[in-house]
C-alpha cells in the first residue's frame, strides 16, 4: 500500500508537462499542468477530503484561462511568470486571491525523472504472456510480485490486432501483484471496450497496481471506455476522442478533449514498480531554488558555479529554467570605464530592426564582433533566446556571405581578429510565443580564445568536430529505440541516469543499472555533440530589447502557416533545413494539430530529422503527417526537419495543417490551413557522383527475441574532393534495439556512439566499413523491418562549401513467427 512510484505524480490524478483543455468533466484528484489550463465548468478534487486552506490541489506554471469550474478542497496556484487570462473558478475553501501564486513544483527535473522511469520500465525483461482470443487480448502472468508485458499497441499479436479495435482486454494475473504493460507504437490509443481482471470487470481495487506504460507514444487517446490503471506516457498529447475515464493516475505530456472527454477518477497507484535504492520523491511541497553567481570583467576566464538549496515551502519564487543544448557560462556584467588591457578584448553588440512585435512576427538581428585589443584574437559566439524565440534556419550571413548550415545558437566560429577588425553578422528570428516578462533580452555571448585553438574547417562558420566522445559499452545490454528525443529530459546518449541497480520491492534486480539512450539512433545535430570552449566571455550587449505584446485575437478559429526558407540555388545531394510556423491566431484551442508537408519529386526528407518546438521526434514523416499537439490562441508551433535534394530541376514545396478546434461546448470543427508555396532552382552538380554508400543486413528473416548485424560501406569515388565531418546516422526501427558494444569501424571495435557514429575525414578514392548489431523486440512478429542509413558530410567545390548527405539502399529485414512444436 505504501509503494507508489510515480514520483510526484503519486499525489496527482492528472499531470502534465505541457498544456490542458478540458470542458464540463472533472478530475477527483489534484492537478497538475507545466503549460497552459485552459477549461470551461472544470472541477478539481470532488473527491479529497477534507477541504484544505493549504493544500494546492491545482497547480498551473502557464497562463490561466479558466471559466467557471468548482476548486472543491484546496487553493489554485499558478507561478509568477503566468498571465491570467481569465478565472471564475469557484475555491470552495474561501481562501481569497485565487489564484495564489507560488512555484511548488520543479515540472522539469519532474519530467526528467517519469521519462527515465519510462524508459527504465519499457527495458524490463518481461514475463508475462499475449494472446488474442477471437479479438480479446489476454495479458496472462504467473509472479505473484511483478508481472511485466510489452506488446505493440498497433499490431498485439503479430496479425494486426489493434489495441484501439480490439473487443475487450482480460488481465490474469494474481490478485495484489504489480502489473506493468510496456506499449510501443506511435500513435496507439485505447479503444471502446471493458478491461476485465480475472474474467471479472475490473475495478477501481484492480486499479490501483496496474501501470500502462505508453514509451514511445507521441500521441496517444482514448474512446468509449474505463481505462482500469494509471498511465505514464511522458511524450504523448493525450487526446480524448471518446467519453471515457480513468481509474488511476495519468501522466503525459499534454491532456485535450478532442471531441469527447476523460474524467479522471483519484485512485492512486499503490503498485510497487522496479525501482533504485533511493526513489524519486512523492511530495510536491519541495521547491528547488537555483541561485548562480558569475561575474566577469573584460579578462575574466568563464567560471559558471551553480548553488542549489531546498526549502520546504511552496511560495519561495524561482526563475524560470531554460534547457538548452550548449553549455552556458552565466554572466553578471557591470558597466565601467574599461581598464586598458593587453591582449585580445573582442567585444560584441546587438541591434534590432524593431522594437515592438507580436507572436507570428520575424526580428531581423545585426551582430557587431570588434577586436578593441592589442593583440589577435580566435572568436567564437553563440546566441540564446528566450522561450518562444526561434532561429530561422538558413538565415545567417557573416560578413555579406551566407552560411546555412550553421546555426547561430550552436557555437559559430570567427575565425582569427586582428586588433581593430571588425566581423558583422546578421540573421533572424521568429516569434512564435510571447517571451517571459514580454521581452526578448540579450542572453549571447562571445568567447575569446588563443589564435590557432580551433582547426580551419570546410565552413568558416562552423566549429570542427574533433571526434566525438563515445562510452563503454555493457556487454549483453540492448538499449531500446525511443521515438523522441527531449533535450534536457531524455537523457543524452551514453548518459547513465544511476548506476544502482533497479530491483522489485522484494530486492530482485530487474535491471543492473539505468538504461541510456543508443546515440546510433540520433541525428548529429552540433547543440548536441560540441563542448563549450574555456575561454574569455563577453556577454553580448544589447540596445534595444523587442518587447513582445499579444496579437489581437480574431474572433474565431484560425492559424497561419509560414514556411521559412531562403531564395537560394540548390544542387543535387544538398542537405537543406526547412522552418515552419504554425501559428494559432484564433480563439479556440487548436487540438488535434497535424502538420503534412508535401515534397517534389526533387527532395528526399531525411528520416530522424523533425523537430517540434526542439524536441527530435526521430520516427516522424512530414509527408505523412506529424501531430503537433495542442496549440492555444496567441502561441506558435514551430518544426524543422531536413531534405536531400534529389533531382535538377526545381524543388517546391508546401506545408499544410489540419486542425480540430476545440469549443466551449466540447463540439469540435475540423479546418485546414495552407503555407505559401516555396521554390528553389536546383543545379546539376550531384554529390552522388563523387561516393558509394551501401548498406546490408546479414540475414533476410530473424525470429522475434533474436539479432543480427548490419554491415556499411561508404567509398569517396571523387579523385579530388575531400569529404570532412562525416557522420553516419542510422534511425533504428522502433522494433529495433542497439546491441551494446557491437559497433565495429574498420575492423576495429569502438565505444557506443552518443550522437551518430563519427567517422571524421575520408579522401579521394578511401573506403570505410562500418558494422553494428541490432536485437529484435518479441512485439515484433510478422513485422518487416526497413532500415536505410544516411551520411551527412561537407565538402568544398571550388571557392564554396556545401553540406551533403546520401542515403543507403533501403534494407528489408522479414520477422517470422516462432515455430510451434
Amino acid at each position: 500500500m505504501a509503494c507508489g512510484n510515480l514520483g510526484i505524480a503519486n499525489d496527482f490524478n492528472i499531470f502534465v508537462f505541457g498544456d490542458h483543455t478540458q470542458s464540463n468533466v472533472d478530475s477527483e484528484g489534484r492537478v497538475a499542468v507545466g503549460g497552459n489550463a485552459t477549461y470551461t465548468d472544470y472541477g478539481v478534487g470532488s473527491s479529497l477530503t477534507p477541504i484544505s486552506t493549504d493544500t494546492a490541489d491545482l497547480i498551473v506554471q502557464g497562463n490561466v484561462n479558466i471559466n467557471r469550474g468548482i476548486n472543491f478542497a484546496g487553493n489554485t496556484v499558478v507561478y509568477p511568470t503566468s498571465q491570467v487570462i481569465a478565472y471564475t473558478m469557484t475555491n470552495n475553501n474561501g481562501v481569497p486571491g485565487q489564484p495564489l501564486v507560488g512555484t511548488p513544483i520543479d515540472f522539469i527535473a519532474a519530467e526528467q525523472a517519469l521519462a527515465s522511469l519510462s524508459l527504465n520500465l519499457a527495458a524490463i525483461t518481461t514475463n508475462g504472456t499475449i494472446a488474442n482470443n477471437f479479438g480479446q487480448i489476454v495479458l496472462t502472468g504467473t509472479d505473484p510480485e511483478l508481472n511485466v508485458f510489452m506488446f505493440n499497441g498497433n499490431n498485439v499479436d503479430g496479425n494486426g490486432l489493434r489495441l484501439d479495435t480490439a473487443n475487450g482486454i482480460n488481465i490474469i494475473a494474481p490478485a495484489g501483484s504489480t502489473i506493468i504493460i510496456n506499449i510501443s507504437g506511435d500513435p496507439v490509443g485505447f479503444g471502446s471496450y471493458t478491461i476485465f481482471r480475472n474474467g471479472i470487470t475490473s475495478t477501481r481495487a484492480d486499479a490501483a497496481f496496474l501501470l500502462w506504460n505508453f514509451y514511445q507514444a507521441t500521441t496517444a487517446f482514448n474512446q468509449n471506455l474505463s481505462i482500469t490503471g494509471s498511465v505514464l506516457a511522458p511524450y504523448a498529447d493525450w487526446e480524448a476522442r471518446g467519453f471515457g475515464n480513468i481509474n488511476g493516475t495519468i501522466v503525459a505530456n499534454s491532456l485535450t478533449n478532442v471531441g469527447g472527454t476523460l474524467e479522471a477518477h483519484h485512485v492512486p497507484f499503490t503498485g510497487c514498480l522496479p525501482t533504485t535504492p533511493t526513489p524519486m520523491s512523492s511530495t510536491s511541497t519541495t521547491t528547488t531554488t537555483t541561485s548562480t553567481t558569475t561575474t566577469t570583467t573584460t579578462s575574466t576566464t568563464s567560471t559558471t558555479t551553480a548553488t542549489t538549496t531546498t526549502e520546504s515551502t511552496t511560495t519561495t519564487p524561482v526563475p524560470t529554467t531554460t534547457t538548452t543544448t550548449t553549455p552556458v557560462p552565466t554572466t553578471t556584467t557591470t558597466t565601467t570605464t574599461p581598464a586598458v588591457v593587453t591582449g585580445p578584448n573582442i567585444i560584441a553588440s546587438k541591434t534590432a530592426n524593431i522594437t515592438t512585435a507580436q507572436v507570428g512576427d520575424t526580428i531581423t538581428y545585426i551582430i557587431t564582433v570588434t577586436n578593441i585589443g592589442d593583440q589577435p584574437g580566435e572568436a567564437v559566439l553563440t546566441e540564446l533566446f528566450p522561450d518562444g524565440i526561434m532561429f530561422i534556419a538558413s538565415s545567417l550571413f557573416i560578413n555579406g556571405g551566407r552560411f546555412s548550415g550553421v546555426d547561430i545558437t550552436e557555437q559559430v566560429t570567427l575565425g582569427t581578429l586582428s586588433p581593430g577588425q571588425v566581423v558583422t553578422l546578421q540573421f533572424q528570428v521568429f516569434v512564435a510565443a510571447i517571451p517571459p516578462n514580454g521581452l526578448i533580452t540579450n542572453r549571447g555571448f562571445v568567447i575569446t580564445v588563443p589564435p590557432g585553438t580551433l582547426v580551419p574547417t570546410c565552413n568558416p562558420g562552423e566549429p570542427t568536430i574533433v571526434g566525438m566522445q563515445g562510452v563503454p559499452p555493457i556487454v549483453g545490454e540492448t538499449l531500446p529505440v525511443l521515438p523522441v528525443f527531449k533535450p534536457g529530459v531524455t537523457p543524452t546518449p551514453g548518459q547513465i541516469v544511476d548506476l544502482s541497480p533497479i530491483t522489485t520491492a522484494s530486492g530482485k534486480v530487474v535491471l543492473p543499472r539505468s538504461v541510456t539512450v543508443p546515440g546510433i539512433t540520433l541525428p548529429p545535430f552540433l547543440g548536441l555533440t560540441i563542448p563549450l570552449l574555456t575561454g574569455t566571455v563577453q556577454p553580448i550587449t544589447q540596445s534595444n530589447p523587442v518587447a513582445v505584446s499579444p496579437p489581437p485575437v480574431i474572433n474565431f478559429p484560425s492559424l497561419r502557416v509560414t514556411k521559412a526558407f531562403l531564395d537560394i540555388s540548390l544542387f543535387v545531394g544538398q542537405r537543406i533545413t526547412y522552418s515552419i510556423f504554425v501559428v494559432n491566431e484564433g480563439n479556440a484551442v487548436s487540438a488535434a494539430t497535424t502538420l503534412f508537408d508535401t515534397l517534389s519529386a526533387t527532395g528526399l526528407f531525411i528520416p530522424g530529422t523533425v523537430r517540434v518546438n526542439g524536441v527530435i521526434r526521430l520516427g516522424a514523416d512530414p509527408g505523412k503527417g506529424v501531430s503537433l499537439g495542442p496549440i492555444p490562441p496567441g502561441e506558435a508551433v514551430v518544426v524543422r526537419f531536413d531534405v536531400l535534394v534529389a533531382g535538377a530541376g526545381t524543388l517546391t514545396n508546401t506545408a499544410r495543417v489540419t486542425s480540430q478546434f476545440v469549443q466551449p461546448n466540447n463540439t469540435v470543427s475540423t479546418q485546414s490551413f495552407q503555407s505559401a508555396t516555396i521554390s528553389n532552382s536546383v543545379s546539376a552538380i550531384r554529390a552522388a557522383s563523387f561516393a558509394n554508400f551501401l548498406k546490408a543486413a546479414s540475414v533476410q528473416t530473424v525470429k522475434a527475441g533474436d539479432s543480427y548485424q548490419y554491415n556499411v560501406t561508404l567509398t569517396n569515388l571523387s579523385t579530388d574532393i575531400v569529404a570532412g565531418n562525416v557522420i553516419f546516422y542510422d534511425r533504428l526501427a522502433n522494433q529495433l534495439e542497439f546491441v551494446s558494444g557491437s559497433l565495429v569501424i574498420d575492423g576495429a571495435p569502438q565505444l557506443d556512439p552518443q550522437v551518430g557514429v563519427f567517422l571524421g575525414t575520408i579522401g579521394p578514392g578511401a573506403t570505410r566499413t562500418l558494422s553494428f548489431r541490432v536485437w529484435v523486440a518479441t512485439d515484433a512478429e510478422n513485422d518487416t523491418i526497413n532500415n536505410q542509413a544516411v551520411v551527412f558530410f561537407e565538402f568544398r567545390f571550388g571557392p564554396s562549401c556545401f553540406r551533403a548527405g546520401l542515403l543507403t539502399n533501403i534494407s528489408r529485414v522479414v520477422v517470422t513467427e516462432e515455430e510451434e512444436e
